[in-house]
């Protein structure tokens, strides 16, 4: 009875034990889905927000890319209307030239009409007259042509100006938006002075504006600041305060670009 009721103790608390194993091992599986959860919708969060946030970019690049249209078509009429008064302000001076031939025929039958009596001067005087006035009217015109045309052109000069300025900017922007979500690799990393050199410069399109992020497997690690920018590598500060607990910048680490767009 002994042996048996020994035995009964033996099962009883290997029983326990096992049951306290199993209980710790559940309790530190499901601590560990919650880590594993808690990982997963950081990631999803920031692959929402780069995704947002290049949509919004994307529809900017395409609201500029129409504003350009629309400017080049409004340069293209500019165009147009300053070529029509150039041909109105041709007509008028050779119609101009035209009526000073026809003063200097008048003129001529005036001065052999000088000698002639009767009312023969009287009746020139009143041609010279008419043709006073309408020389005075084209005369008139020309003026008003000149000034439309001055006006046509300084238009079209500024619509030149802008269309160039557009065209600048639409050009930095679409430089801008090809680097956005672009990855450099960490070189060499100093921890004494936590700074860092990237494998990307300034003739890939980086600027002293962009905006440097730090990523490991998808995991935020810290924001980095340039400091020096060269043709083909950068130096950047490790801003300490957007350091993730846990985490230190390592070489081959990637890191995202996200340019400022003006």
């Amino acid at each position: 009875m002994k042996i048996l009721f020994a035995v009964s103790l033996l099962a009883i608390g290997g029983a326990a034990v096992l049951s306290y194993m199993t209980r710790a091992k559940l309790i530190e599986a499901r601590a560990d889905k919650d880590t594993n959860n808690k990982a997963i919708l950081r990631i999803h969060d920031d692959a929402e927000k780069v995704n947002t946030e290049t949509k919004a970019k994307w529809e900017e690049w395409a609201a500029n890319q129409k504003s350009a249209r629309d400017e080049f078509l409004e340069k293209k009429v500019l165009v147009r209307d300053t070529e029509n008064e150039t041909k109105k302000l041709k007509d008028s001076t050779e119609k101009i030239e035209e009526i000073g031939k026809k003063r200097e025929e008048m003129q001529h039958q005036i001065d052999v009409a000088i000698g002639m009596a009767g009312g023969s001067l009287e009746t020139l005087a009143d041609e010279v007259k008419a043709l006073q006035g309408e020389t005075d009217g084209l005369a008139t015109d020309l003026q008003n042509l000149n000034k439309e045309m001055e006006v046509a052109k300084k238009a079209a000069g500024e619509s030149d100006a802008e269309s160039a300025r557009r065209k600048g900017v639409q050009n930095a922007r679409e430089k801008t938006i090809s680097l956005t979500g672009r990855a450099a690799t960490v070189l060499e990393v100093n921890t004494e002075f936590s700074f860092v050199l990237l494998s990307i410069g300034r003739q890939d399109g980086l600027t002293t504006d962009s905006k440097l992020m730090v990523q490991r497997d998808g995991v935020h690690i810290a924001n980095l600041k340039i400091v020096a920018l060269e043709n083909n590598r950068t130096v950047a500060d490790i801003e300490l305060k957007t350091m993730r607990a846990g985490y230190q910048v390592m070489p081959g680490d990637h890191v995202v670009i996200e340019t400022s767009v003006q």
